[in-house]
């Protein structure tokens, strides 16, 4: 009865995350590798993307370098003790 368990186990874990991985990655390589695209980018499609990247660094700048600076004086202050 031991060997048909250890025949029969997955390899993987049938968990949500797992499948999920899975359909993200057939679905992008999906729309990469794409022939054709009946569409256009208008201006305010473009202006659209341009606004969030420029969002996601001052994001990026705000909370990654003030934690940086909390963690440095943290040290300093451990040292100066």
């Amino acid at each position: 009865m031991q060997e048909f368990e250890r025949l029969t186990q997955c390899k993987y874990q049938a968990d949500g995350a797992f499948f999920l991985r899975i359909v993200l990655r057939i679905t992008f390589l999906w729309l990469t590798f794409a022939e054709s695209a009946w569409a256009y980018v208008d201006p305010g499609s473009g202006m659209l993307i341009w606004q969030g990247l420029i969002a996601g660094v001052g994001a990026v700048l705000i909370f990654v370098r003030n934690p940086i600076r909390a963690i440095r004086n943290l040290i300093d202050w451990i040292k100066g003790k």
